[in-house]
């Protein structure tokens, strides 16, 4: 599915994690290798010293990458994540993303979806993210996905409410 998307229509997608959601991981990284995997376009091109890690980036490069969509760490125990400090703080708001309404919060229960850590949830996590950021090429039904993924992997039928609560600010609206 991935390599039927042209050059064109490729989506710059920025992955926010940290305190002020500043840090982030380069193509190429096996932290943000579902950004590859389903044809978007890693919009952190930086210059990094080694692949394992994080990397930590000024506001204004983040300004520059101005990425299409924003997918962003949620807090936890009832801090704030990434994802509260891009949707609130106004310093983010003239990034296309944020100005498209195009920042999600990465779903992880009972772990990141994404990368933290790479685990079997990165086979959600690249079903969710193809479908959140390529839906005409992902055309999938998450929420059932979420539902079927989890009784596989962890033997648990997860009510409707469930998966509201894991997928909240995850998708599309």
């Amino acid at each position: 599915t991935a390599k039927s998307i042209p050059e064109d229509k490729k989506v710059t997608v920025y992955y926010a994690d940290g305190e002020q959601g500043l840090t982030t991981n380069v193509k190429g990284s096996i932290h943000t290798q579902a950004i590859d995997l389903i044809g978007a376009s890693n919009a952190a091109e930086v210059e990094v010293e080694k692949m394992s890690g994080g990397v930590d980036v000024s506001m204004e490069q983040v300004l520059n990458f101005n990425p299409q969509v924003i997918i962003a760490t949620q807090g936890k125990g009832g801090s704030e994540g990434a994802y509260d400090i891009v949707k609130k703080d106004e310093k983010w708001g003239p990034i296309k993303a944020v100005k498209d309404g195009k920042v999600y919060a990465i779903p992880d229960a009972p772990f990141n979806w994404f990368n933290k850590p790479p685990s079997v949830n990165r086979i959600i996590g690249v079903r969710w993210l193809g479908n959140l950021i390529y839906p005409e090429y992902f055309d999938i039904d998450v929420k059932q996905e979420t539902k079927d993924f989890y009784k596989m992997f962890y033997h648990r039928d997860l009510t409707d409410e469930e998966v509201n609560e894991i997928l909240k600010n995850a998708i599309a609206k």
